[in-house]
């Protein structure tokens, strides 16, 4: 289990399996990609809440880097997600693996996903243009995607 100063929240191991699933190991991913992959994941879209909160605490406890043109996985991160992608789980089953790896809370019903904003700090990684332009991008995307079908 990860140490950090706070508690991991259930939207940090679904933003975290996003970036693990997102690209190749050791290159940036872009907003846009874990904003698609985290779509295929639970059908739902991120709030910008969950992403700055959770790159916060994510990159706090060392296990991300977020940088100008999206994040990465540090070694450690790297460390701790491995494990998961060599054995052969459901996404669930992977998903729970990291969680509790992370030492994250389990998802409750009625979790505001507009409050997973990172307690202690103020910093913002994404502000509401940034985030609005990556989700329309990767609506696009799919509308591309579906045309072509």
């Amino acid at each position: 289990m990860m140490s950090s100063p706070s508690t991991f929240l259930w939207s940090d191991v679904w933003l975290l399996t996003s970036i693990c699933l997102a690209g190749p190991r050791g290159s940036a991913v872009s907003l846009e990609t874990i904003i698609g992959v985290g779509d295929g994941i639970n059908h739902a879209i991120f709030t910008p809440s969950e992403v700055n909160g959770g790159f916060s605490r994510l990159q706090r406890a060392g296990i991300i880097r977020v940088h100008e043109d999206g994040c990465s996985l540090t070694p450690a991160g790297e460390k701790l997600v491995t494990p998961s992608l060599k054995k052969p789980l459901s996404l669930a089953k992977r998903m729970e693996h990291i969680r509790k790896q992370l030492g994250a809370e389990d998802w409750k019903p009625g979790t505001d996903p507009h409050a997973a904003d990172d307690a202690e700090t103020e910093v913002r990684y994404v502000d509401d243009a940034m985030f609005d332009a990556a989700y329309k991008a990767y609506k696009n995307s799919m509308k591309r995607t579906k045309k072509k079908k």
